[in-house]
């Protein structure tokens, strides 16, 4: 558990967390902490996260981690008992997950920026077998340009799980 609280320490420490908190304090906590450690991290993958997760209910947390494809059952007194050791452990391994999630994103976000720059400057992404082909920076630009420069989306919602596009 140490070592978990000292990752969430680094992690937290290194993107700015607004919270005062220390690996110790991690190594035990309670709902405070943990609602306020998951709303900040829900805001780094969504700056757009509005929720006052200190308002929400435990199905609320619930429901919101299913949604967000966490496949582990809690306990039915998690959130009663949260800073219980054996309960703040799971919380502990909840915040480490979505750390994890947050870390993908990052990768995958610094992997597109590295592959456009090279791409501005490199043209060896094209086919030499096939000249007519698009580099992947042309692509990127296109629907960049398609997408988000040309008004509004293409796409419709017809009903709950119905999409189409126009």
């Amino acid at each position: 558990m140490k070592e978990l609280a000292g990752n969430i320490f680094e992690f937290l420490s290194s993107h700015n967390y607004e919270n005062v908190i220390s690996k110790k304090g991690l190594s035990n906590g309670n709902k405070a902490i943990f609602v306020s450690m998951m709303s900040f991290l829900l805001k780094l993958l969504d700056p757009m996260f509005n929720v006052d997760l200190n308002m929400a209910t435990e199905d609320d947390i619930i429901r919101l981690l299913k949604m967000m494809g966490y496949s582990y059952s809690l306990p039915k007194n998690f959130f009663a008992a949260m800073g219980a050791p054996n309960n703040w452990t799971l919380c502990l391994h909840i915040i480490n997950w979505i750390i994890e999630i947050i870390h993908y994103y990052e990768e995958v976000y610094n992997f597109i920026i590295h592959r456009c720059l090279c791409s501005q400057t490199n043209t060896k992404d094209k086919d030499p077998k096939n000249p007519g082909e698009k580099s992947d920076n042309e692509v990127l630009n296109e629907y960049v340009q398609k997408k988000f420069l040309m008004g509004p989306d293409s796409l419709e919602i017809e009903g709950p799980n119905e999409l189409t596009e126009r």
